[in-house]
């Protein structure tokens, strides 16, 4: 087990610094049997306490919320939620609330917690937490004072400090010290790396020599992850910086570690320290998860499916001109078919569903007669425009001329028409001048757009499928989502070379996990045989993440390099004439060496 400490110390109305900024979290416990509800506003999640009167509802703000006040110090603003849902950035007198604290490295669980009763104003109770889950007699792990006048409570696992939400809405202050703990049951923390964290304006703040999670996956991940770390660790030092891997494991290595596919342990170290990569994961029939893949997105939140396709000279392509090809898709993660949400043909559900929507919708005459499936596809205004947030801000941060709104609007018209509303309404109320729609751009400007102007425009998503191939440089990122993102991604996808070449991530907010858009391919799991190239440029997008734009260009361009003077693997070497077919390993080697004489 490996661990590592800071200690601090808050006070009453003190600015809160450094690591614990954003661990504040908006958190009420419904321990009382009351609702915990979970409200998007803007880019912050509220979550509120309703009870018979909503004004005794009360929610704090995360962090990394960008409305009204950021940067002001968070322990001296949070968010009231009044009868009619307003959310506010106030001081806490104003609002009637004081944040909440959570101490983000309690693992295993809090043993023999000692809570504050009902003792009056101003009462003191201490929430003493230890370690526990098999590993021995409970040993002192973090300790807080607070002034209560109801119950504090530490919940399980996650070993967040709550306020327990007594009816006259008051809740606890830290005034007492705090320890940060990384622990964990079967992972080995690097001793010499450092945790990336995020700042008070939610950005990563990324030390020199990061802790960087990684799981190899299932499959040829066993080949293409070594591979991978072997050329993102040359590109590091070669720009004066190093890379601390942490091992996690999903999928096949959970199985034989913890017997189970996905252990908290993985979800909770990813989400900790930010950034991480992982290879290609199998969902095992049975195993409770329709996707390993979807559900780590989903269990932290990495709503952006980023897919950047661009050609590398040298790659075969089956089009004429694939270097016409540059292009982003921003995917949604969350919901449309990614919700899950479907009965299977047959079930009591399933027809429990269809006689609702015959009956009570007034959709009788819609479904054929005998057994159907049903599934819904909800498309909500937070998911759509959190994610054609982020395409514009990535498109104005990089200098890209357009964003695109794929939907099927015309068919789909409260759904993916939706999306495309919520998009357009996002870009005027959000960045005013910096943006113009595609309409204006003729209307005004005449179709010459301004200097440094992004215009958003949108395409039917069947239409954009042929105008990929038609009128590829047309279009700069792509916005769409969860289905339509997957069919015009892949598609992209094949004009650059095919999947093999194709890298990705899944990003939240201060949040990155890395991976490939090619599956675990079992067969050739162990062989040294299959292409990398992949699992490294998804690599490449972690290190724009990081910052390190110098050693992401490092990383393009030595694997460009390597591949432009024949040195491939076994599926591109069999579509070229001449050149050198490698192991993945060599392969590997042969792009480090690249690195080493660019930089």
């Amino acid at each position: 087990m490996g661990a590592g400490r800071s200690v601090g110390r808050v006070g009453v109305g003190e600015p809160l610094a450094g690591p614990l900024a954003r661990q504040i979290g908006a958190r009420l416990d419904a321990e009382f049997g009351r609702e915990c509800r979970r409200l998007g506003i803007g880019d912050a999640d509220v979550w509120r306490l309703l009870g018979d009167d909503p004004r005794g509802a009360h929610g704090v703000f995360d962090a990394g919320h960008r409305g009204d006040g950021a940067g002001r110090p968070i322990l001296r603003h949070t968010a009231g939620v009044d009868a009619d849902d307003a959310v506010g950035l106030d001081g806490a007198a104003t609002a009637g609330v004081e944040p909440f604290v959570r101490f983000e490295r309690s693992k295993g669980g809090f043993d023999g917690v000692r809570r504050g009763g009902r003792r009056g104003a101003g009462a003191r109770g201490v929430v003493e937490g230890g370690l526990s889950g098999g590993r021995g007699a409970a040993e002192p792990r973090s300790r807080a004072s607070a002034a209560v006048d109801d119950d504090v409570h530490a919940e399980p696992r996650t070993g967040r400090l709550i306020s327990l939400g007594p009816e006259n809405g008051r809740s606890f202050t830290l005034v007492g010290e705090f320890a940060d703990d990384m622990s964990y049951d079967r992972v080995e923390v690097p001793a010499d790396g450092a945790r990336i964290t995020v700042d008070e304006d939610g950005e990563l703040d990324v030390p020199s020599n990061p802790i960087i999670p990684i799981i190899y996956g299932d499959g040829i991940g066993t080949d293409v992850s070594p591979a991978a770390q072997q050329v993102l660790d040359a590109a590091a030092e070669a720009t004066g910086r190093s890379i601390h891997w942490m091992r996690l494991y999903a999928g096949e290595s959970a199985r034989e570690r913890y017997d189970e596919n996905l252990p908290e342990e993985t979800v909770e170290a990813i989400r900790e320290h930010r950034v991480a990569i992982k290879g290609p994961l199998t969902t095992p029939v049975g195993s409770g998860f329709r996707s390993l893949n979807v559900a780590l997105r989903k269990k932290l939140d990495l709503y952006a499916n980023v897919r950047p396709t661009y050609h590398l000279d040298g790659v075969p392509s089956p089009v004429t001109n694939p270097e016409k090809m540059d292009m982003v898709n921003f995917r949604e993660n969350t919901e449309d078919v990614y919700a899950g949400i479907e009965w299977e043909a047959g079930t009591d559900d399933a027809e429990r569903v269809r006689e609702f929507v015959e009956e009570e919708m007034g959709f009788g005459d819609t479904i054929h007669d005998g057994p159907v499936g049903i599934g819904l596809k909800p498309i909500s205004e937070f998911g759509s425009k959190r994610l054609i947030r982020q395409a514009i801000n990535y498109a104005i941060e990089n200098g890209r001329d357009s964003v695109t709104l794929v939907h099927k609007g015309n068919i789909m018209k409260f759904t993916e028409a939706a999306f495309r509303d919520w998009g357009y309404e996002l870009a005027e109320e959000e960045y005013g001048e910096n943006v113009i729609t595609e309409d204006e751009l003729w209307d005004e400007y005449d179709g010459e757009a301004p200097e440094d102007v992004v215009v958003v425009k949108d395409r039917i998503a069947d239409n954009m499928l042929q105008q990929l191939l038609t009128r590829t440089e047309q279009y700069d990122v792509l916005a769409m989502p969860n289905l339509n993102g997957d069919y015009l991604s892949d598609a992209a996808g094949a004009q650059i070379g095919g999947l093999g070449i194709a890298p990705g991530a899944n990003l939240g907010e201060g949040a990155c996990l890395a991976e490939p858009v090619h599956g675990s391919a079992p067969k050739y799991a162990g062989e040294d045989k299959v292409n990398p190239t992949a699992m490294i440029l998804s690599g490449r997008i972690m290190l724009e993440q990081l910052g390190w734009e110098d050693a992401a260009d490092l990383v393009r361009d030595a694997v460009e390099e390597t591949i432009s003077s024949g040195k491939v693997t076994y599926d591109l070497h069999r579509q070229i004439e001449s050149g050198t077919k490698l192991a993945t390993s060599e392969y590997a080697d042969a792009v480090v060496e690249n690195i080493e004489r660019l930089a």
